[in-house]
Formats: structure tokens, C-alpha cells, sequence
């Protein structure tokens, strides 16, 4: 499947927020996860009948639970109330069918091993289906590994309250549509932006949480191409992250 695209666009400082489209319009200010508005979901399952399940590059997860063909969905986070009860809960995780997100949430180790997978368990996850995963839940989408301990998503929007024990940092920035890429029911920045994005974390979090590690195998993986990274950062000088970015990522052009 091919993720790269040559041609990477720096990103002009007029751009709007990203600010994906809705039916009533753009949202602003503070909201709370778990506060049962209108922006809050469940996490616990994904609508199989959607069409970008049919837009990507590759078949969905096969798993499917039988049902009505109106109400089919794909269980991707388990919880006590889709199992027999705690204990199960805690078999299946101890046996390593499933991986724990934290004492109440799983997913199964086959769809966190696969692209497709690991995109539904992300969309599951965020407070609501207008984000886009970015930074480090970008990374974990692409490459896969241990689920990240942050959840990074772009949006204009502020979420006070944790999700499954992580917290939500928000990244306010201006990132053009050919910078991101549907996967499934998820909308991720590509594996070009995701490198640009870790590289603009702090020191202490890339040395911390081996984000340099994360960095180089975005490169090899997908082929990144160093100068693709600059040229996005090129555009992102209002950013006062962006030079150092840059000085990261140079770093990478004779090894990568």
C-alpha cells in the first residue's frame, strides 16, 4: 500500500485550522470526554456499513459479530459488558489474546498487529470522529508496538478529561488535507507529517519515550524521504518548535 506522497506540500500560514466538516458547523471551546455531549462516543465499537471501510487500500479486519445486517458492527474494544465478566476479562489478557488498555478496556492482539486494526481501535478510542490522530497515536497507527501512554490529536477543540487512563494533548496546527490520510474510520497525519510532528516534541519526551526510535522507523518503513520532512517544516516557522524540529531531523539524513 503505498503511504508516501512525493510531492509534500509545505503548508502556508493562511491556511485555516484544521477543521473537518460537519453538518453543524465547527465547534470551539472546552468539552469534557465524558460529559455526554454531543461530542462524547462510545468506545466500543465500529460501524462496518461505512464507506471508508471501502475507500482504503486493503480489505477491513475480517472479525465481524453476526447480527442483523442493520445493527453489524466490529467489536475492536472489549470491555466487561461484550464479555462473560472480569475474569474473562482478565484470562483472555494474562493468555495474550487480548492487550489491556487499562483494568476495563481491551483489544484484541490480532487487530493491534494489523494497519486496519490498530486505525478502528484508534477511532474507537477518541472522544469523537472528527480528530485526526497525529504525533505519537499517528506513530503507533503506522508502525504499531506498545499502545502509546498519550493520546496526540489535532483539534480546536480542548479535553480536560483522560481517555482509558491517557491523557488527550490537543495540537492546535494548521495541517492540509494531503498531509493526512484515511485509514479505515480514522483520519491520520501521514507517516511525512507524523516524523515532523514527533520531531517537535520536546527534548526530555523524544529521549524519554524513544521517540528518535520512532522517528527512524518512519523513515525506513515508509521511505520517508528527509527532505520531504524539511520542506513541511518550512512551513511551520510560526511554530517556535519548528527550527528545532528541523535540527532533529537533519540528524536522520545520513542514516535514514
Amino acid at each position: 500500500m503505498t503511504v508516501r506522497e512525493r510531492r509534500t506540500h509545505a503548508y502556508q500560514p493562511t491556511l485555516p485550522l484544521w477543521q473537518p466538516t460537519s453538518n453543524n458547523g465547527a465547534h470551539g471551546g472546552t468539552c469534557d470526554a465524558h460529559s455526554g455531549t454531543r461530542d462524547a462516543r462510545p468506545i466500543v465499537s465500529i460501524d462496518t456499513r461505512n464507506a471508508a471501510w471501502l475507500t482504503s487500500d486493503g480489505p477491513p479486519p475480517a472479525r465481524v459479530d453476526v447480527g442483523d445486517a442493520r445493527t453489524m458492527t466490529k467489536t475492536v474494544i472489549y470491555t466487561h459488558d461484550n464479555l462473560p465478566g472480569p475474569f474473562a476479562l482478565r484470562t483472555l489478557t494474562v493468555s495474550g489474546i487480548l492487550i489491556a488498555l487499562d483494568d476495563d478496556h481491551a483489544f484484541l492482539r490480532a487487530d493491534g498487529e494489523t494497519l486496519y486494526g490498530r486505525a478502528a481501535i484508534v477511532a474507537s478510542v477518541l472522544p469523537n470522529r472528527r480528530l485526526v490522530a497525529c504525533g505519537r497515536t499517528a506513530a503507533w497507527v503506522w508502525l504499531g508496538g506498545d499502545f502509546p501512554s498519550v493520546i496526540d490529536a489535532l483539534s480546536a477543540i480542548h479535553y480536560r478529561a483522560p481517555i482509558l487512563g491517557r491523557p488527550i494533548h490537543v495540537r492546535e496546527r494548521r495541517v492540509p488535507p494531503n498531509q493526512t490520510k484515511q485509514i479505515g474510520p480514522l483520519i491520520v497525519t501521514t507517516p511525512e507529517r507524523t516524523v515532523c510532528d514527533l520531531a517537535m516534541c520536546t527534548q526530555d519526551e523524544i529521549y524519554d519515550e524513544s521517540l528518535d526510535e520512532r522517528i527512524l522507523q518512519l523513515l525506513r518503513q515508509f521511505r520517508v524521504d528527509v527532505q520531504d520532512c524539511l520542506l513541511i517544516l518550512e512551513g511551520c516557522s510560526y511554530l517556535h518548535t519548528a527550527q528545532r524540529a528541523r535540527e532533529v531531523i537533519a540528524d536522520f539524513s545520513c542514516i535514514a
